[in-house]
């Protein structure tokens, strides 16, 4: 109950107004009281000494905001003085109006305390009011309240005391500013419904007061029935997340599936639908911080709809026995950069959309442009270039980072905010940063360079084979000539040599038949005749070596299998031939052909000389540019110790081969008899 008597009031107050005093400081004056007829103009016209005398019922004070405030929480200061001998417990209340024209029987809300504190006494919270005990002097009081919507007009000072007679109080100071909450907390301070009501002194503030030490818990009144609460975010906000800070013993049934977090554009308490809900068992995950209560974290892919809207509604379990306690709630906007400006080669290229690095540039600053706060809090921020550095790397207080410019492409910078509750904000700005290709890479310039090159290889290549056909040419005249001559060479050698060694021969019979010799002369002569017809077989072999019309594979495979049957069979010895129809046109120097007949000739005199064999094949092939040939027979395989002539025809064989980029192999076959192998490179 109010007190009627106007001669008991009066105040003497002296207000700071000092520039620069107190940060944000409110401009505002005192426009009405709880005694009737008393209406002040301003604080600072009264100087009675008789000071403010409080009733036990209490007296208040309604102060006029110049223009509206909207604040997370606002910071009244008040220095007051019991002017009486004795002291008595003094009880402060804060309410806040959004009217035009603030006046005592007004719209009032509550504004509940978060932070409090005063230099003489004791002050405790009673729900949300403030009680002052043992304040025998001046007290200096400072009150941190939450505002009960944004926009407020004007505040309502309530002043009670216990004592059983009037005793009067000195308001020395009043001052009012914006509160400083380092903290994008948005739900600080904000208003809270319980329904039903809590028990005792826990009311709906101590859901946003920022203090974990403090909680709301269900009824105790209605147990089995669901406890709700409805926090009043004061306007529309885009949300990143939810925070619910539960009672240790409480962690349990925070989780349970009946817990539900709801969000509405309008008060739910008047019907309309939620514009997000959380599914069931999506909250099911709780974290524990260190040293502090067990935390809930809420985001929009854990339910349904828009993860926006002024009211959320929280609906508790169902207990029996023990009631579900939250310590805080709390919760945080989307945050995003709102831009970010490139300096690079000294220019500055502002961020719409994309960001093109200048030609050149091997370091570019980005300066990040970063949402502004009303009060002064340390956010983190990190920032990365997908596609150039996966891993996001650590932000400077001023927003400016410099980055090594990436390899002509297309990127994507990428930055991101975290909150004072150290969650990563989900919400990442991208913009697209595209690095271009140095104009020596780029298409025109290597059209342009093409041409010229093709230009220049072609001249070049004019020139270079003028040059080669005309050596061509020379080198082709050449061996036509020494083709001619070759030839030439080898019809003398066969008609002229040939012929005299044939007759020489054929002069030796006639002579053994005519002259009737005796069997000694008639053997010497003999051998002069055998001797005659192996000087034509050899030169026959001169012949076809030096004939330029044989230096092709087929007709050295040709004479090659002539030249063993021609060999063999006179012997007493069968010759079978493994041999190709169809061979390759490859060409083949009469050096190589004559130096591969020596040796495979080597091979069939050792067959017929050592080997004591009865049958001999020959297989010829050309595969993969090479030319191989094998004499294996049906002999007495080799000697445990070659020696003498054996080992001497084997190493000519092998030094021939070898000097034509070949190899020589022999090797005893396993069911008796003796392989060569003779393999000369003849590419293509």
């Amino acid at each position: 109950m109010l007190h009627p008597s106007r001669h008991v009031l009066s105040i003497v107050c002296l207000l700071l107004t000092a520039a620069g005093a107190v940060r944000a400081q409110m401009a505002w004056q005192a426009v009405e009281s709880s005694i009737p007829g008393e209406v002040l103009d301003s604080l600072t016209s009264a100087t009675n000494a008789t000071g403010w005398s409080v009733p036990s019922g209490g007296a208040m004070l309604v102060l006029g905001l110049a223009r509206p405030v909207s604040a997370k929480t606002l910071r009244v200061m008040l220095t007051l003085q019991n002017a009486d001998a004795g002291s008595s417990p003094l009880s402060l209340t804060l309410t806040a109006t959004t009217d035009e024209l603030p006046r005592l029987a007004g719209s009032w809300k509550p504004m509940f305390p978060t932070t409090f504190g005063a230099s003489q006494g004791r002050m405790t919270r009673q729900g949300e009011r403030l009680l002052l005990d043992g304040s025998t002097a001046v007290a200096d009081v400072a009150i941190d309240a939450g505002l009960p919507a944004d926009g407020i007009t004007g505040l309502r000072i309530e002043v009670f005391s216990k004592a059983e007679e009037t005793h009067r109080v000195v308001l020395k100071l009043l001052r009012i500013e914006r509160g400083n909450t380092p903290t994008t907390n948005v739900a600080l301070g904000c208003p809270v419904d319980v329904i039903p009501p809590g028990s005792g002194d826990m009311p709906g503030g101590f859901l946003t007061d920022g203090r974990p030490e403090t909680m709301v818990q269900g009824s105790a009144d209605a147990p089995g029935a669901p406890q709700r609460f409805v926090i009043d975010l004061k306007r529309q906000c885009e949300l990143d997340h939810l925070n619910l800070r539960l009672k240790s013993g409480s962690l349990r049934s925070a989780v349970m599936p009946a817990l539900q977090v709801e969000l509405y554009e309008t008060n739910p308490t008047d019907g309309g639908p939620p514009v997000w809900q959380a599914r069931p068992h999506a909250q099911l995950e709780a974290s524990s911080l260190a040293n502090s209560e067990p935390l809930l974290v809420i985001r929009a892919a854990m339910g349904d709809g828009r993860f926006t809207g002024r009211y959320v509604r929280i609906t508790l379990p169902e207990h029996d026995l023990i009631p579900l306690q939250i310590a805080e709630f709390e919760a945080y906007e989307t945050m995003v950069p709102l831009g970010v400006t490139m300096i690079a080669k000294g220019q500055s290229i502002r961020a719409k959309d994309t960001l093109a690095v200048p030609d050149g540039v091997s370091w570019m600053t980005f300066d990040i442009n970063y949402p502004p706060l009303a009060d002064p809090v340390t956010l983190g921020r990190h920032w990365r270039i997908v596609g150039f550095h996966e891993g996001w790397l650590s932000g400077t207080s001023s927003g400016a980072v410099e980055s090594r410019c990436p390899p002509p492409g297309e990127y994507e910078f990428q930055a991101q905010i975290r909150h004072s509750d150290g969650i990563w904000c989900d919400a990442v700005y991208r913009m697209p940063l595209i690095v271009p290709v140095p104009f020596w890479q780029r298409a025109w310039a290597r059209g342009t360079a093409l041409i010229a090159a093709i230009v220049v290889t072609a001249g070049l290549a004019w020139m270079i084979s003028r040059r080669v056909m005309a050596r061509r040419v020379v080198e082709l005249e050449r061996r036509n000539e020494l083709s001619n001559e070759r030839a030439r060479i080898a019809r003398d050698m066969h008609d002229a040599v040939g012929s005299q060694l044939t007759q020489l021969a054929v002069l030796h019979e006639i002579v053994a038949e005519e002259l009737g010799l005796d069997d000694d002369a008639r053997s010497r002569l003999r051998q002069l005749t055998d001797t005659a017809r192996a000087s034509v077989a050899a030169l026959d072999a001169v012949v076809w070596a030096v004939n330029p019309g044989n230096d092709n594979l087929a007709n050295m495979a040709g004479y090659l299998t002539q030249v063993a049957h021609g060999y063999l069979v006179p012997l007493g010895i069968a010759c079978r031939q493994d041999v190709p129809r169809e061979w390759p046109e490859r060409a083949v120097s009469s050096h190589t052909r004559h130096q591969f007949h020596l040796a495979m000739q080597e091979a069939l005199q050792n067959v017929v000389k050592h080997a004591r064999a009865t049958e001999v094949t020959i297989t010829l092939r050309h595969k993969d540019g090479r030319f191989t040939a094998t004499i294996a027979d049906n002999g007495i395989g080799l000697p445990a110790d070659l020696g003498g002539i054996e080992k001497s025809g084997l190493e000519n064989m092998h030094t021939r081969l070898v000097s034509l980029g070949g190899h020589c192999r022999v090797q005893s076959r396993p069911g008796g008899g003796t392989v060569v192998e003779l393999q000369i490179p003849i590419p293509p």
